[in-house]
């Protein structure tokens, strides 16, 4: 049940309602007293979108907060052990049970069915709480770090309940280290003008590329998608290209709002995004994509299961591993699996194809050759081709990624094979089909101004300069993004992408 307070949704009137009532009282609050309207508000956010399921929220906090604090008092990791695998038990079998039951629960009844055997598996179907994969595995890493003897425990509780529930971050990230966040919680002594004003200036960002380009795209990719049986391979491969950008620009705007809410609050929460079409390598994409999801899985998946091994392809097999998580992470389903090693294998071919890049770039470099003009215009050529083939790969993973079957993915291949880059550009299902010349010039336009503000802010000496900008030449810059989202942004309160996992 959705309550009717306010919705979750960061692009909605409610929030836009909400997040004043909220700075303002916290600022109106004696210090002491902020975690706690924090935590008030943080509760309430989440009731109002799922009110009956608020008590997981409360027992996944409870029980960390109880190990945490039992683990603590312990002086080695053999004592600590039998807590840890309770705190992994108690929140992996919450999370498998509501978003991983009714999967195995269905192909568990197929494969009775396959063999002939008399058993009437129960269908199981429960509502999925917004947000558990994320507070799940933000819980996990805390009672691992303490058993670890990485983190000291908590000592007060609702420090910790902020923690676990911080709103800017408890639907979709990022997933934070107690390390980092709980001190910030600690104190709560607000932010000054400067984070205010970033605050504000991410949080518009976060909407001009949720609203004005994701919102956009997803129109054209879900009528793709939505009849894959229709579609051609020209319209296939357009809005797979589409859909790699509509899931960075909606997840990513998502990021931008969380960390431009928190900086209004004076907390400094972890970036999840550089540039990941910047990347240049496999390696590369995912140390800039969802940045948070991928250390938590690269320090306790990977880690533990790499441990003893040579470095190189003897750790194909936790690499595997990892990525198989990475992919089920997101999603019950046997796409996200397939996902998970298709991102896997590529991992490790780009694992090869970096090791003979580097030598190739070495003998590039040496003096006798990087003189030459061929070399030189070579290069950058070399780089930029770089671009497009992990640009090319993350496409090719959004078919797995985005279809809503294996039939799915099956009829999409099928005719990307027969039609190759031929045919209908404009499925039948597209509405407004008359005005897609306009739509598609705009989000290009949109995303050649996102890409082009991410490239100028990673120029040192421009960021220098910025900073000593006249007032007025910001804040007109700032005036006109938001003239571009009341003027072109696609209104329809649609979800973020990743609320569904």
């Amino acid at each position: 049940m959705r309550g009717a307070l306010l919705a979750v949704l960061f692009n909605s009137l409610d929030y836009v309602l909400f997040l004043p009532i909220v700075v303002a009282g916290f600022y109106l609050l004696p210090q002491r007293c902020r975690a706690a309207g924090l935590l008030a508000a943080s509760y309430a956010f989440f009731a109002a979108w799922q009110v009956e399921l608020i008590l997981l929220l409360a027992a996944s906090t409870l029980v960390d907060y109880g190990v945490g604090r039992r683990m603590a008092a312990l002086p080695d990791r053999r004592g600590r052990g039998p807590y840890l695998l309770f705190s992994l038990a108690v929140n992996l079998g919450l999370l498998f049970t509501f978003k991983y039951a009714g999967f195995a629960s269905v192909n568990l009844g197929l494969l009775c069915t396959a063999f002939e055997l008399s058993i009437d598996v129960p269908r199981v179907s429960l509502p999925l709480p917004i947000g558990i994969s994320f507070y799940t595995f933000q819980t996990l890493s805390y009672t691992i770090d303490v058993y670890r003897g990485r983190s000291s425990a908590e000592r007060r509780l609702d420090r910790f309940a902020l923690y676990v529930a911080f709103f800017p971050q408890l639907v979709a990230g990022p997933i934070e280290r107690s390390g980092k966040l709980l001190p910030q919680l600690d104190a709560l002594r607000g932010a000054d003008w400067v984070a205010m004003r970033n605050g504000l200036w991410l949080i518009t960002w976060g909407f001009f590329k949720k609203l004005v380009v994701a919102d956009r795209l997803a129109v054209y990719v879900d009528a793709v998608y939505g009849a894959p049986e229709e579609a051609s391979g020209r319209a296939v491969v357009l809005a797979s290209c589409m859909f790699a950008y509509q899931d960075y620009c909606d997840f990513s705007g998502y990021t931008d709002i969380a960390l431009g809410t928190a900086g209004l609050l004076g907390v400094r929460l972890s970036p999840n995004f550089n540039r990941p079409f910047a990347a240049r390598d496999v390696q590369e994409f995912w140390q800039r994509w969802h940045m948070t999801l991928t250390r938590w899985v690269m320090d306790y998946v990977y880690t533990p299961l790499a441990r003893g091994t040579r470095r190189g392809l003897p750790r194909a097999p936790a690499i595997l591993i990892t990525f198989c998580v990475l992919g089920v992470w997101h999603g019950a389903g046997w796409n996200f699996l397939l996902f998970g090693v298709y991102a896997g294998v590529a991992f490790l071919v780009g694992y090869l194809r970096r090791r003979w890049g580097l030598r190739l770039r070495d003998v590039l470099a040496r003096p006798e050759l990087a003189r030459r003009p061929v070399v030189r215009a070579l290069l950058p050529l070399h780089r930029g081709l770089q671009r497009v083939a992990v640009f090319g790969l993350f496409a090719g993973a959004c078919i797995l990624f985005r279809a809503e079957s294996l039939e799915d993915i099956g009829t999409l291949l099928s005719r990307l094979a027969r039609d190759g880059l031929t045919g209908r550009v404009l499925p039948a299902a597209l509405p407004t089909r008359g005005r897609w010349a306009y739509e598609l010039t705009l989000a290009g336009a949109a995303i050649g101004v996102i890409e082009f503000t991410q490239w100028l802010h990673d120029r040192r000496s421009f960021s220098r300069r910025a900073r000593s900008t006249p007032l007025v030449f910001r804040w007109s810059l700032a005036y006109a993004l938001i003239f571009a989202i009341l003027m072109f942004a696609e209104l329809g309160r649609r979800p973020f992408i990743y609320f569904q996992f």
